[in-house]
């Protein structure tokens, strides 16, 4: 069945938005960028319930982003990454994310003596 009350594929072809064959290309993420060109930070770190926060916003604990199928996804470019836990010293870093690519951070926040 097709026409104006029936299914026809070429009124109804949701993959062709999804896929950028109508023109208009994937979903935008983080700031402009695709999934397809995101970049990953991989976290292991102590203590594994510490706040990642990205560019000052908050983003999830430790415990989200240190699997191996885990990992922070940013947009390529510079950011600001910092792991904040009461009690211990603030971890902060500057990360320069390359598409395609997913880096690990390892290291232990420091308690405040």
């Amino acid at each position: 069945m097709s026409g104006a009350f029936g299914w026809s594929p070429m009124f109804y072809a949701p993959w062709s938005l999804m896929w950028g064959t109508a023109g208009y290309g994937p979903y935008p993420m983080f700031g402009g960028a695709t999934a397809f060109s995101t970049g990953g930070v991989r976290l292991k770190m102590q203590p594994r319930d510490a706040q990642v926060f990205v560019d000052g916003y908050y983003a999830g604990i430790v415990d989200d982003f240190d699997g191996i199928f885990q990992s922070l996804r940013l947009a390529p470019g510079g950011h600001k990454l910092e792991v904040r836990m009461p009690g211990f010293e603030t971890f902060t870093l500057d990360v320069h994310v390359q598409p395609d690519r997913t880096m690990t951070v390892k290291d232990t926040l420091r308690a405040i003596p």
